[in-house]
């Protein structure tokens, strides 16, 4: 009975199978060596290895049995050899990129696919390949090729013990640094979604006030019925359906603690036609809220063209401006904020100049109210 440990013995069975053509011999009680059958010709004369070698030969540069040594000295001096190496890179470069997109995908559901965030890659992967292409690249990879697949400067045929280490290695060590590529994937991930999602927040149905009760009217300016799209009692797809990433919008809320919503506009009664919408959104907590707040400003403040105004009469609240009418020739502003577990929204839009001080006082009004609850 075999006294080789078991996973030994499998990698041998793997790694170093025993081909037609080709005996395993017991050398002593310490070494394995590779030896041709009685009466067979040399390990020069055998053909090409099975296709699970091959690729193993190509995809790690694996050391093969010595019965294939014309066949790995062939295709170590042909041209491929050099293509292999630049195939190798991109295959490596593309897995290392998708190691951290894959973490983030799995923990942190803001994930977005820019093109911007792949032009080093691929300017990096890109370099690394024309120099593989390169002469003296090329001649110092072969060369080291030779040597590992004992081929050059080695009087004796390299033990079998000896080949399974070395492929044991060349298995282990790209498989070592995926998984600390994905490891740190994964810890920068949950720092991401730690930003964006509270511990411990859920979203609930369930409301402990009537929202709706407490929307202040503006001064000059008369409600509109809470009916249409936006308005009413607004859920979590109501809130996000017209948003540009739905989902990520509504696991947004969810994992601040989304409880309910109720929005409101009215129009003005005198001057230029233009109108103020309130919302405002009821969280579980003020931690929430104001997460919740905070990531509002960021998404809505980096639309091309918006800027953002710090309010000191409404700490806590930021005027965002458009800046550029929309696609119906209206020109826009909001305040964003939270008081305790709410968040408010108040929007200002107007065919002519905007009255923003209508606004901000809008707005001052309504966070005062929700302040009470």
């Amino acid at each position: 009975m075999s006294t080789e440990p078991p996973f030994r013995r499998a990698m041998s069975a793997f790694l170093l199978p025993n081909e037609p053509g080709c005996n395993i011999g017991v050398m002593g009680s310490a070494s394995i060596e590779w030896s041709a059958p009685p009466g067979a010709p040399g390990p020069e004369v055998i053909g090409t290895p099975p296709v699970r070698l091959r690729l193993l030969f190509w995809a790690f540069g694996w050391r093969l049995p010595r019965v294939f040594d014309s066949w790995v000295r062939a295709n170590i001096e042909s041209p491929r050899f050099q293509h292999a190496a630049v195939a190798r890179v991109w295959v490596y470069g593309t897995l290392g990129v998708a190691m951290p997109v894959l973490a983030d995908h799995l923990i942190y559901f803001r994930t977005r696919f820019r093109a911007s965030g792949f032009i080093f890659p691929v300017v990096f992967l890109g370099f690394l390949s024309a120099y593989s292409l390169s002469t003296r690249a090329a001649v110092r990879r072969r060369t080291n090729a030779l040597v590992t697949q004992g081929l050059l400067g080695a009087s004796q045929p390299p033990g079998r013990e000896r080949a399974l280490r070395n492929n044991t290695v060349k298995l282990v060590v790209p498989v070592v640094i995926l998984a600390a590529v994905f490891g740190v994937g994964i810890s920068v991930a949950v720092a991401r979604h730690a930003k964006t999602c509270p511990p411990g927040a859920s979203d609930s149905t369930a409301s402990s006030v009537p929202v709706d009760e407490h929307l202040v009217a503006p001064q000059g300016y008369v409600q509109q019925p809470d009916s249409g799209q936006g308005l009413g009692p607004l859920d979590i797809a109501s809130l996000t359906e017209a948003t540009a990433h739905p989902g990520v919008a509504a696991d947004t809320l969810r994992c601040n603690g989304f409880m309910t919503a109720y929005a409101r506009t009215w129009t003005a009664t005198s001057g230029s036609a233009r109108g103020i919408y309130i919302k405002v959104v009821e969280f579980q907590t003020s931690a929430g809220a104001n997460n919740y707040a905070r990531i509002d400003v960021v998404g809505t403040g980096n639309a091309p063209g918006a800027s953002r105004v710090a309010l000191p009469q409404l700490p806590g609240a930021t005027e965002i401006d458009s800046n550029r009418p929309d696609s119906s020739g209206y020109h826009q502003a909001l305040v964003i904020g939270s008081s305790g577990r709410f968040v408010f929204v108040v929007q200002q839009f107007s065919e002519g100049d905007l009255a923003t001080s209508e606004m901000i006082g809008a707005a001052q009004a309504e966070a005062a109210a929700v302040s009470t609850l």
